[in-house]
């Protein structure tokens, strides 16, 4: 009895000291685990469905609390503004990342808090779940990333700025390029109209000679045949082999035919020299309709019928205006693009329309001029009947390098130069309507002044 009442309680007191050991490493583990929480440089937060639970010290300090105390009380939905930088609300957001949590275990993204005192910041958070019998714990890492996001943005908008001086520095070189050719091409038809001119001046001075000689010699005839009636038969003869009659008829309207072609060659001169007129430094009054009249001058060859279709027709509606202060060669630079984009896009269309549908349904340009109703502004419209274009090319047809044109036909440059001279050069607007089937129209508004 003795012996084993004995042995009992060394039993018992042998199970009784393994449960304390137990319990003191217990205890230990929770110390530790404890320390770690309250002295984790991050601040470490833990949620339920009762919303906080528990802080660690570095949490306080990052969100402004000044003691345990005053967190008892605060809603997890007081750490976060009302909405998140994307738009989302906090709340519709942070249910997002809870089920992320709850799928995966474990989820990182970044995240804009709010501290106690109003002061927003990013972070990045990590939640981790964490099962707690029947309830389930959020584990919740937040690490203060401002720095890292300011820096990015300093970065991002460097990056932009960078974008956009290149951006800027590309249309300028295009803008070079395009001049530099235009003016070539303005030295080319400026040095035709001066060769012109000589020869047609010329022909001018010697047609008015010939006109007075001949009416002279007409008369002199005509006063030989008053008094010598009855010629020679030779002379008769003569007269009927070369119908002398249906010469004294014709010869003046010949020479008066011949000083028309002229006065055409010399109008023609003058629309070149227009064409090809060199902008000051400054802007100079000048006619839009001038300027219009002599780009179609230029393109006449190109609006010709040819075998796939007929002439192309260029109807004018011109108001009356008043000339405007501009830089007159770069508006004939944007007319010629517009001009010569309609003149293209009606070629492609011929190799896909027969000969006979385009007779029945001409290709039509129209030139309309008007002056604002409150005679601030011109208003220039270029409209064509071609096959139109489609949103998504309409919404980039100004834009850099853009183009809808075979590769080596097209580059991209000349409505964005447009767009450009109008815009910033002159101050104007530059704006396009189309749709598939209905034609394009490109309208310009330019101020007088």
């Amino acid at each position: 009895m003795t012996s084993t009442s004995s042995a009992a309680h060394a039993q018992h007191y042998s199970h009784g000291n393994v449960t304390g050991e137990r319990a003191d490493q217990l205890q230990l583990s929770e110390a530790y685990l404890r320390c770690l929480f309250q002295d984790a440089a991050d601040a470490v937060l833990l949620l339920s469905e009762k919303g906080l639970v528990g802080w660690n010290r570095s949490a306080l300090a990052l969100f402004d609390y000044p003691d345990t105390g005053t967190t008892c009380t605060v809603h997890p939905a007081h750490l976060s503004p009302e909405f998140q930088p994307d738009g989302q609300t906090s709340k519709d957001k942070a249910s997002q990342m809870m089920e992320q949590v709850i799928q995966k275990g474990r989820h990182r993204f970044e995240w804009l808090h709010r501290t106690f005192t109003g002061r927003e910041f990013w972070a990045e958070v990590v939640l981790t779940a964490v099962p707690d019998n029947d309830d389930m714990i959020i584990h919740s890492v937040v690490r203060d990333i401002s720095d890292r996001k300011a820096a990015e943005a300093k970065v991002l908008q460097k990056s932009r700025e960078l974008e956009q001086a290149l951006k800027q520095l590309q249309q300028s070189q295009a803008q070079v390029v395009q001049a530099e050719k235009m003016s070539a091409l303005g030295n080319l038809v400026a040095g035709v109209a001066h060769e012109i001119n000589n020869p047609v001046g010329f022909l001018k001075g010697s047609i008015k000679n010939a006109q007075d000689y001949t009416q002279e010699l007409l008369e002199h005839l005509a006063l030989y045949q008053q008094h010598y009636p009855d010629a020679a038969d030779a002379i008769t003869d003569n007269a009927e082999d070369i119908d002398l009659d249906f010469l004294y008829r014709d010869l003046p309207k010949l020479l008066n035919s011949m000083e028309g072609a002229a006065e055409r060659i010399k109008s023609i001169s003058t629309s070149l020299r227009t064409f090809s007129r060199a902008d000051t430094e400054h802007k100079v009054s000048a006619n839009l309709h001038e300027g219009i009249d002599s780009t179609l001058l230029i393109l006449k060859y190109r609006l010709k019928a040819n075998d796939q279709r007929p002439a192309i027709q260029i109807v004018q509606n011109y108001g009356e205006l008043s000339n405007i202060e501009c830089f007159p060669g770069q508006l004939n630079q944007v007319f010629m693009n517009i001009f010569a984009n309609a003149i293209d896009m009606f070629d492609e269309e011929a190799e896909e329309t027969s000969f006979s549908q385009l007779q029945l349904s001409p290709q039509i340009i129209t030139v309309t001029t008007a002056l604002s109703q409150d005679k601030q502004t011109v208003d220039v419209s270029i409209q064509d009947n071609g096959k139109g274009m489609a949103s998504t090319v309409r919404e980039k047809i100004f834009d850099h390098l853009f183009t809808t044109k075979g590769v080596g036909k097209g580059t991209g440059l000349g409505l964005a130069i447009a767009k450009q001279i109008i815009t910033e050069v002159h101050s104007g607007r530059l704006d396009v309507s189309s749709e598939i089937g209905q034609g394009t129209k490109f309208c310009m508004q330019l101020p007088i002044q």
